[in-house]
């Protein structure tokens, strides 16, 4: 069962599969405003809700200004927020987790917060440094190969 329910979830979330607007209404619709409170207590930028019912896929987004959005909409969302490959990435690793919930029963409720800029900028700038710091290295060495009987040995003084 949750082979086959990773299956759809697979063909809805990554593969851009139709999904079921008659089953976001029957399963999903009447509890935005707890996942609303639950997403606003936690702190999240979003979360994001996943069913599957006889064959068929819903899925519900709610941003913190309580944006709701439903089904191909919800995953275009999202898709963006997760920029590139990100995204499929990201849905790879939770399909799996989402389809072990909904095979017990369970609705598969995700809450997402972003790191700030700042956090990224910190990252991109630390590589940044690293090719630096190694490109002065290459330079120095093959300074030091190049001038090696002219540098004097720091142990010969």
């Amino acid at each position: 069962m949750k082979k086959k329910i990773e299956q759809l979830l697979r063909q809805a979330l990554i593969n851009n599969g139709k999904m079921e607007y008659a089953l976001f209404e029957y399963e999903l619709k009447e509890h935005i405003d707890y996942w609303y409170k639950g997403l606003k207590r936690d702190k999240e930028e979003l979360v994001f809700i996943v069913t599957e019912n006889r064959g068929h896929v819903a899925m519900l987004l709610i941003t913190k200004d309580k944006e709701i959005y439903v089904n191909e909409d919800a995953r275009e969302f999202l898709a963006q927020e997760w920029e590139g490959e990100v995204y499929k990435k990201n849905m790879k690793r939770l399909i799996p987790m989402i389809a072990e919930d909904l095979t017990n029963d369970i609705l598969a409720v995700n809450g997402v917060k972003v790191a700030p800029s700042y956090i990224d900028n910190i990252f991109s700038q630390r590589s940044k440094n690293k090719k630096i710091i190694s490109s002065l290295e290459k330079m120095i060495k093959s300074y030091q190969e190049k001038n090696k009987g002219l540098l004097s040995d720091k142990n010969s003084y």
